[in-house]
């Protein structure tokens, strides 16, 4: 038995690891133990539980059994036989991405290298569509980058305890988690919480799919549950800081593989372009702007972003006029931003502002507006005008509305109310 400590998590000073080999057969296997002392303990018997973590012969392929003792003495004499007066067993079974010895690979988890019959456990077909690549195939080095990132891997995922049932009942998520660790930089904070992301809200999608075959094969079902899954693991940092509605807007909609392709595109979209969406389907090609494709549809929103427009000043009233800007937001479409102020004494009085032009499918919200001195400048005056502007975008049969938000600037002068700078951040 050897005392060990992992570079890769800390541990308090009761906390320790214990290596056993024990001798099956004709075979020496490696069992792990995680160990907690007691804080204060009044006898020898110092523990006050022992978890086996991790033995390599396992009954359930990609599975450790996990064996727990509690200690709680009742005073027997003598040493201890681990009676069940003294000792409580809890055994459970966890995924923790090794394999049984047949892997082949010391411990580190192996793929089937398909897409046609996954782990099938003899077999069945029950994960038949699902593509495993394998996660490392080679010898135990220490000097290969490949082997480390590969326990790394498995290290950060038998970590999170909350999402062990789902990892445990879909064993294949581990690669795909692996897969975009290594293809996305490492293991970032920022991919941390997109995986964290994509368990949090991917069981939920599998009891949809369960409940919502519509005839689908289990080769179809799979397949949408594993491209479900990769969305969320590309796309869940984005996800994750949108709003409820957006978030149960794209989730509840990840319901077949044709689905996932278009939505995927329409995310790739918003977040190039710094927008937000959600799928609505009253949205279609009468009410909406119809796009033949994402590329087309990412071009039109990064439009109208210049600080082209046109300015005027009307006086309505003694004492009053009106400031005027005419944004250009692109193909016969503007942005009218208007200030009414008092001249003796100055003030701005209100801030209003509109679209013009060919509106259809557009919509524009104004939601705030801020008024203040031109810093070093004591005759000017700006006005900042926020807002959201709304597209209903009919794209591949999907309806949305694109939402995204904008920011007006114009400076004048207090004396005449004449613009002399315009600004669409």
């Amino acid at each position: 038995m050897f005392k060990i400590y992992p570079l890769s998590e800390d541990l308090n000073a009761k906390e320790y690891y214990n290596l056993v080999y024990e001798k099956v057969g004709t075979e020496w296997n490696e069992i792990i133990f995680f160990n907690t002392e007691k804080a204060n303990p009044t006898d020898a018997r110092t523990l006050e539980s022992s978890e086996m973590v991790y033995n390599r012969i396992s009954g359930r392929e990609g599975f450790s059994e996990v064996i727990t003792y509690s200690f709680h003495c009742t005073g027997c004499t003598g040493p201890c036989d681990m009676c069940n007066k003294c000792v409580s067993t809890h055994v459970s079974y966890i995924y923790t991405g090794i394999q049984n010895s047949g892997s082949g690979n010391n411990g580190i988890p192996t793929g089937t290298g398909n897409n046609n019959n996954g782990n099938s456990g003899g077999g069945s077909d029950e994960y038949s569509g699902i593509f495993i690549p394998n996660s490392y195939d080679g010898d135990v080095d220490l000097n290969n980058v490949d082997f480390i990132f590969a326990g790394q891997v498995i290290a950060y995922t038998s970590s999170l305890t909350d999402f062990r049932d789902v990892m445990s009942n879909n064993f294949w998520l581990f690669y795909d988690i692996k897969e975009f660790f290594k293809n996305n930089g490492g293991l970032t904070r920022a991919n941390k919480g997109a995986v964290e992301y994509a368990l949090s809200n991917i069981q939920a999608i599998f009891t949809t799919l369960s409940q919502n075959s519509n005839d689908l094969t289990t080769v179809q079902i799979n397949q949408t549950k594993q491209s479900a899954f990769v969305f969320l693991l590309q796309h869940g940092a984005w996800l994750s800081g949108q709003s409820a509605t957006t978030q149960q807007s794209i989730l509840q909609n990840l319901t077949s593989l044709e689905k996932i392709e278009k939505i995927d595109k329409l995310t790739d979209v918003a977040e190039i372009t710094g927008t937000t969406f959600t799928i609505d389907p009253t949205v279609n090609a009468t009410n909406g702007q119809v796009f033949n494709n994402a590329n087309d549809l990412e071009d039109y929103l990064n439009t109208g972003n210049s600080s082209n427009c046109t300015t005027q000043v009307n006086n309505i009233n003694l004492g009053e006029r009106i400031s005027k800007a005419v944004f250009d937001l692109g193909i016969f479409i503007n942005l009218e931003l208007s200030v009414k102020q008092n001249t003796n004494p100055f003030s701005v009085t209100a801030v209003t502002s509109e679209i013009t032009g060919m509106t259809l499918g557009k919509e524009w919200h104004q939601t705030n507006s801020t008024t203040n001195n031109t810093a070093g400048f004591p005759n000017s005056a700006e006005v900042d005008v926020y807002g959201n502007m709304v597209h209903f975008i009919f794209l591949e049969g999907i309806g949305t509305v694109f939402t995204a938000s904008e920011h007006f600037q114009i400076k004048f002068l207090k004396n005449n109310g004449s613009i002399y700078a315009t600004i669409h951040y």
